[in-house]
Formats: structure tokens, sequence, C-alpha cells
């Protein structure tokens, strides 16, 4: 069942940050990669291309995507959550 995302996930996930999306290649072994993340709701977005990796051990055959070309969405609802606060502080510049 997806979970709502805390006020401190939702600040990180909001600002110009990144994350690492983690998924298993077909042997089983693991494939990590820095993306950047946008927020819908409660749902985490990553964009990606249909050719990544991250689009091919993600996201199920869909029949319109003829182009490989084309940008795809992985939206991800959030089962758990949890985050480290390291002891130093980013301090991007704020967007505007």
């Amino acid at each position: 069942m997806a979970i709502a995302l805390s006020a401190d996930v939702r600040a990180l996930l909001e600002e110009p940050n990144f994350a690492h999306l983690a998924s298993l290649l077909p042997d089983g072994s693991p494939q990590s990669a820095p993306v950047w993340v946008g927020v819908e709701g409660d749902r985490i977005l990553v964009a990606t291309g249909e050719g990544s990796l991250k689009a091919k051990n993600t996201s199920a055959p869909f029949p319109m995507r003829a182009n490989p070309d084309q940008r795809v969405v992985l939206v991800i609802e959030l089962e758990r959550a949890r985050y480290q606060d390291l002891p130093f502080r980013h301090t991007p510049a704020k967007r505007g």
C-alpha cells in the first residue's frame, strides 16, 4: 500500500536534488544510476529515455512506444521511505 511523503522527504524532492534509482538487471545483478526527480502528489517522478536500463528494468511493455527517442516517466508510489541526514549541508541556489 502506498504511503504519503513526509514533509522532510517532500522538501528534498521539491528542490533541485537528485536521487539514486536502483533496479535489477535480467541476471539479477543490481544497477544504480543518479537521476533527477520530481514530485506529483505523493508520487516520485523520474524521467528517462525508453532505451535506458532504468526504463528496461522497471517499465512493463507499452504498445504506443514505437519511437525509442521518446522519453518515459517512471511514476513511483512509496511503500516505505527512509533517508539519512549527513553531517554537512548542501545549499544550492534557489530557483527563480
